[in-house]
């Protein structure tokens, strides 16, 4: 009987501690920032409130994007990375915003300070013109320029990099640079005349399709279905370098390990989806989920082979 009366008295104490104790929520608690590293109306913009709405619905807190462009979109790192540590801020960006930038001796991060969970899409990178421009390819432009100087129009220094080691192989070429807010000021300024060549990242088929702008050469590293006829720039200069510009989920080193798992598992799951992928087609992107080792490798191999800017 005694025994019985200590085992019940065990129970209830028992019972009564695991009231008492907390349980842990699962991550998120609370709403989640989502830093968009370009201004709106970009690919990274539309997209991103897609992957927003999706992580909403997915985990019932709101995920809200906050757009962060400018600085040469350095703003965009840095602002992630002094983000509080507490896995309420996550970033979704070109994966050249830091294996570029990251070279810089100014910068004020480095590489090892964030860590990519996923690639989402790339797609083509490109120069383009106006229609009217005669020019056959970036190159022939290049030549052309030493008759009558042209403008090029960039947002990052990413693309600014790539440019200027073009012009560096066509002695005599002048260029005027001109850094722009986001892709469509970009498009804007060459439709409107206000630019000779400009930097995309792919957003212009519909104004290429409409007659508006003209793909003149791509920095892919493969030819692109989009643009058959149109030459790869590896094709017409000895030193190219050619990123293929991936967007990526991205977030800091330290970023706790349970919001992280919960993170990958829910973006593997909305990036390998068949309605996800026709919403990065429509836009006439290229779907490329890599989880976080690939997306790993994928860095890597990129911020070696961008060396040769800060070599120079």
């Amino acid at each position: 009987m005694f025994k019985r009366i200590i085992s019940i008295a065990a129970a209830a104490a028992l019972s009564l501690t695991c009231l008492a104790a907390p349980s842990q929520a699962a991550w998120p608690e609370r709403p989640v920032k989502l830093l968009l590293g370009s201004a709106a109306g970009s690919s990274i913009d539309m997209i991103g409130r897609i992957i927003a709405q999706k992580l909403t619905d997915k985990f019932g807190q709101p995920f809200v994007p906050q757009n962060v462009a400018g600085g040469g979109l350095g703003l965009f790192a840095m602002t992630l990375k002094n983000a509080p540590s507490d896995g309420y801020t996550i970033g979704f960006g070109l994966d050249n915003n830091f294996t570029n930038v990251a070279h810089d001796p100014n910068a004020k991060f480095r590489l090892a300070d964030f860590k990519p969970l996923c690639t989402v899409f790339n797609g083509d990178t490109s120069y383009i013109v106006a229609p009217d421009k005669k020019w056959k390819n970036v190159k022939e432009a290049l030549e052309a320029s030493k008759q009558e100087p042209i403008t090029f129009l960039f947002q990052t220094a990413m693309d600014r990099n790539c440019f200027q080691l073009l012009v560096s192989q066509v002695p005599g070429a002048q260029v005027k640079l001109m850094p722009q807010k986001s892709p469509s000021a970009i498009m804007s300024a060459i439709m409107g005349g206000h630019g000779d060549i400009g930097s995309s990242g792919g957003l212009h088929f519909e104004q290429a399709r409409a007659g508006k702008v003209r793909t003149l050469s791509l920095m892919t590293s493969t030819p692109s279905p989009n643009y058959p006829d149109v030459e790869l720039v590896k094709d017409l200069f000895d030193k190219v370098v050619c990123p293929d510009a991936y967007r990526l989920i991205i977030v800091r080193a330290d970023f706790p390990a349970e919001a992280e798992q919960a993170l990958s598992a829910a973006l593997k799951e909305i990036c390998s989806s068949d309605e996800f992928k026709a919403a990065v087609e429509k836009l006439h992107f290229i779907p490329r989920y890599n989880d976080a080792a690939a997306s790993a490798e994928i860095f890597a191999r990129e911020y070696a082979d961008l060396e040769i800017f800060w070599k120079k």
